[in-house]
């Protein structure tokens, strides 16, 4: 009785928890592995859309910011951090959206090896006096929502 005992305490004290870390392990594992899906996130809705209209079904797209949210003091969720840790690209928005200013640097930690895409790149932004600038100009206060103009929208799905 006493070795029975005994060899259940081992079970318990070595094999029980290393199944439990095992099974744990695989509910993490990427939820497309094995589909070749290539996976990408984006700050907003509105390029998620963009994405999938190019990537079609060789994507798996995830939005960072999600609808009704408020991208000036939204915080991820961890759900979300760890498909940003699994993600080969991220497509930024990149005209100044204060979501991206505050946690940019907090998510590349998470994943070092990320191809960032700037979706503002050669985009114009509407200042404060209504005149356009390119995204990367300096100064005046400018209107991020780049996405909201056909012609900037169209240059974001270039990017």
């Amino acid at each position: 009785m006493r070795k029975m005992f005994r060899k259940q305490s081992i079970f318990s004290l070595f094999f029980l928890p290393a199944i439990i870390i095992a099974g744990f392990l695989l509910s993490c594992s990427p939820r497309m592995a094995g589909t070749g899906k290539i996976g990408v996130v984006v700050t907003i809705l509105p390029q998620a859309d963009f994405v999938r209209a190019v990537g079609g079904d060789r994507v798996r797209v995830s939005v960072l910011v999600p609808p009704g949210a408020n991208p000036h003091s939204y915080e991820p969720k961890p759900s979300q951090i760890a498909d940003f840790s699994r993600a080969k690209i991220y497509a930024k928005v990149g005209s100044g959206v204060e979501f991206e200013l505050a946690w940019m640097d907090k998510l590349l930690g998470v994943n070092k090896g990320i191809e960032v895409i700037d979706c503002s790149k050669g985009v114009s932004l509407l200042d404060s006096s209504g005149e356009y600038h390119d995204a990367d100009g300096h100064g005046e206060l400018k209107d991020p929502h780049i996405w909201m103009s056909p012609p900037n929208a169209v240059k974001m799905v270039q990017n």
